[in-house]
């Protein structure tokens, strides 16, 4: 324990000097910034317009912001653009006081503002449409009459003003917008001048850039054809299909601009990725010591976007061998069908797992951001060296299952969100009359929410929610498959899988019953690739589901640092227990790659 709390204080200690030693530039530090006068946005929300402003805490422990005049006086100048484009017209900054301290290099500032009144739109117009209707074009225009005049609601009015046009053919419509002020600034009147231009179709569907991918397969996933009006949103979205095939390092769809007449041509412009992978990784977690992996894939057997890969990974506690083949397209439809053959050597802290299997999984996207999937899974399992008691020391299972599962996905990114819902539903029946040796129906359900505080704080929850029942006259679940919580991932205070029942001599037997939730994780970056965390993990795991208790919620919280690196993001994780049981630690250090959740 205290060797992992001093790499912690190490790690912490490199950071502080990280940070710090990026300040040495300015004379002066900015201590503080305050406002008069701002009665209708708060001072953190132009703070955030400011460079010369100490960031909010935590970051306010490690770094600071130094005072530079020319910088102070474009901060100045935000503000007073900010206040205009907010409809605030004649708003001023008219006043500025900085108090120096020499003994400190510090600066505190004081700026005054006048505000004036807001101004009030009092008509809108639209000239020159004669393909639709001023209430039509009026519902794209997020301002009103008798509302506040918001200079980023005209802008984004003429951008969805024009995308309608686009989404409709009309590639040259042109917008000018005038604002048309009242002599006391109160009163406006916005006009919207539009010229629409021909409507153009598709004459020619045009390739450019394949090599080895078949026509075909980029055929299938456009979503426009010859003869079509040019549809803006459809040529998009195509885009994005056939990003999502990872076929191509990059895909431009545009309309050819060099006819004359009301005929485009649609250019499809790829470049094809390099289909052959092969990856090799390292790292170290607290649970699996050293691991590796190597990976061996080919994405585009034949040109046709086949898939075949091979992984390897190993630990001190396990061994993972698994083989896969995919066909994005099956039987021409437009589902996608994953083969994996896998095969597994696991030690668990009540048992060791050996495992051999393969699983087969059909499934679509039946909506932009939700995935729909159903899976048949065999797998063979010897349990061995079991030290509950009082289960044999061996046990064998013949494990048939079919898994419905339900993906809502809108995160930025996969592996470091920092916005966005994943959700999963997945129900599993196993047995009953998929035969096999054990017989049981489990339902999980996991929701993950990110949301930026600002650009350099994430805040971010997740919930997980499991439980299990026998099926017909099955006698028990085996233990490989039953439910566990306590580690890196759930509860980061307590050892790996010990939350939950325990036989009699402390070894978890796991349960059918689990809920976790990562209540929070304040995700904050201190500078640049240096980033930490505070969290509280609740939940525990029931032996039957008739047992469950809000009172028998374990916490864990707790903090961690993060440090992006070339191979990956490093964390490490101080959880504390603050209801130790008995032979229950204090707290626990986990380190480990990636995000916890």
């Amino acid at each position: 324990m205290r060797r992992y709390i001093f790499c912690a204080f190490l790690l912490l200690e490199l950071a502080l000097v990280l940070t710090n030693s990026v300040h040495a530039d300015g004379d002066y530090t900015v201590k503080k910034v305050e406002f008069e006068g701002d009665d209708h946005f708060k001072a953190g929300r132009l703070k955030q317009l400011m460079i010369s402003s100490p960031p909010g805490f935590p970051l306010s422990i490690f770094t600071s912001s130094d005072y530079i005049p020319d910088l102070f006086r474009d901060d100045i100048k935000n503000i007073e653009e900010f206040y205009h484009n907010m409809g605030y017209l004649k708003a001023a900054v008219v006043d500025t006081q900085l108090n120096f301290l020499p003994e400190k290099k510090e600066v505190t500032i004081k700026i005054t503002i006048h505000e004036g009144e807001l101004t009030h739109i009092e008509g809108i117009s639209f000239f020159g449409n004669t393909v639709f209707t001023d209430s039509a074009l009026a519902e794209k225009v997020k301002l009103k009459v008798e509302g506040p005049l918001r200079r980023i609601q005209i802008n984004d009015g003429e951008f969805a003003i024009l995308s309608k046009y686009a989404n409709n053919g009309y590639l040259e419509a042109e917008i000018e917008t005038e604002e048309r002020i009242s002599d006391d600034s109160l009163r406006a009147i916005i006009d919207f001048t539009i010229r629409e231009g021909r409507q153009f179709t598709i004459d020619k569907i045009q390739l450019k850039g394949l090599e080895k991918t078949n026509r075909d397969v980029v055929m299938r996933e456009l979503l426009f054809e010859e003869g079509e009006i040019v549809r803006y949103s459809k040529l998009l979205e195509s885009q994005r299909e056939l990003y999502l095939t990872g076929l191509f390092e990059s895909v431009f769809i545009r309309p050819d601009s060099t006819l004359d007449d009301s005929l485009r041509d649609v250019i499809v412009e790829l470049k094809e990725k390099q289909y052959g992978e092969f990856n090799v990784a390292v790292g170290y977690g607290t649970i699996d010591k050293i691991r590796g992996s190597v990976e061996v894939f080919y994405s585009n057997l034949a040109g046709t976007g086949r898939k075949i890969g091979l992984v390897t990974r190993a630990s001190f506690i396990r061994r993972y061998v698994e083989a896969s083949f995919t066909e994005p397209r099956t039987v021409g439809l437009p589902w996608r069908t994953d083969v994996n053959s896998f095969l597994e050597y696991r030690e668990d802290p009540g048992f060791d797992l050996n495992r051999i299997g393969a699983k087969v999984t059909f499934g679509r996207n039946i909506a932009k951001k939700i995935r729909l999937s159903l899976a048949y899974k065999y797998e063979q399992a010897n349990i061995k060296n079991v030290k509950v008691t009082p289960i044999p020391e061996d046990v064998k299972t013949n494990i048939r299952s079919l898994i419905l599962s339900s993906v809502y996905d809108t995160r930025n990114n996969l592996f470091d969100p920092s916005r966005g819902m994943f959700a999963e539903l997945k129900e599993e029946l196993a047995g009953g009359f998929l035969q096999g040796t054990n017989a049981f129906f489990r339902s999980t359900a996991e929701v993950k929410y990110f949301h930026p505080l600002s650009r350099s704080t994430v805040i971010a929850t997740a919930v997980r929610l499991g439980w299990m029942k026998l099926i017909g006259n099955a006698k028990d679940i085996p233990l490989n498959e039953k439910l566990y919580a306590g580690g890196p991932e759930t509860l980061r205070a307590f050892d790996f899988q010990s939350i939950g029942p325990l036989d009699g001599n402390g070894i978890p037997i796991g349960g059918k019953l689990q809920l976790v939730m990562n209540a929070f994780e304040v995700r904050q970056t201190i500078y640049k690739w240096i980033g930490m965390v505070t969290f509280l993990d609740v939940g525990n795991v029931w032996a039957e589901t008739d047992q469950f208790r809000i009172r028998d919620m374990r916490l864990s919280p707790g903090i961690g640092l993060r440090l992006s690196t070339p191979i990956g993001l490093a964390r490490m994780d101080f959880g504390v227990n603050i209801d130790p049981r008995a032979d229950e630690p204090f707290g626990k250090v986990y380190f480990s790659m990636g995000q916890a959740f």
